[in-house]
């Protein structure tokens, strides 16, 4: 198993969210960063992955069974959603499978290593979010995933797998700037003793 570290923000322990970012995209990227922003300023409970090295698609499913069904899951009684992106949709049929709701990020949906995504996918429910672009060569099956009409699905023509509307692109040095910034003020607002 390819090494990783679960980086966990404790908040409320009923309403717990699992981030599982891709192997090229971490979770500072734009999609997943500002999903788990606002989870956390909501108070949820974050845990977040970061790979060590590049997994493989065997290696990546055993950590996802880990984290979401193993020693240190979330309790039965917890709300725990899952938002996963590329790679992490591995953990969109375990997820389905252990009654997890989910967001799925241009789910790999095309490779012959993963039918159990693509199967999955086509049977969503209204629990589930699956959002990807026509232009990413990893989730261009998602226009014939739709077989029901309960779940939620949004295709753009335009959006490859790093989900990113044109123009100028926004460093990961400055997105962890302004994340050190923010953090910041609202660790000052809180011992001010105003509400963060």
């Amino acid at each position: 198993m390819t090494a990783y570290d679960l980086h966990v923000t404790e908040a409320d322990p009923a309403r717990v969210v699992t981030v599982l970012p891709g192997s090229g995209y971490t979770a500072m990227g734009p999609l997943l960063w500002y999903a788990r922003s606002a989870l956390r300023d909501l108070g949820w409970t974050v845990r977040t992955l970061e790979w060590a090295a590049r997994p493989s698609f065997g290696s990546a499913r055993e950590t996802y069974a880990e984290i979401l069904d193993g020693r240190g899951a979330p309790g039965e009684d917890a709300l725990h959603l899952v938002v996963a992106k590329s790679l992490g949709t591995l953990a969109m049929p375990m997820a389905v499978r252990l009654g997890l709701p989910g967001v799925w990020l241009t789910p790999v949906l095309t490779s012959e290593q993963a039918p159990d995504v693509r199967e999955t996918a086509a049977e969503l429910d209204e629990d589930h979010l699956l959002i990807g672009g026509t232009a990413d060569p990893c989730g261009t099956a998602s226009s014939r995933t739709a077989r029901r009409p309960t779940s939620s699905r949004w295709r753009t023509p335009t959006t490859a797998s790093r989900c990113r509307a044109p123009g100028p692109r926004t460093s990961r040095s400055s997105m962890r700037s302004s994340a050190r910034s923010r953090s910041s003020r609202v660790r000052s607002a809180r011992s001010d003793g105003r509400p963060g």
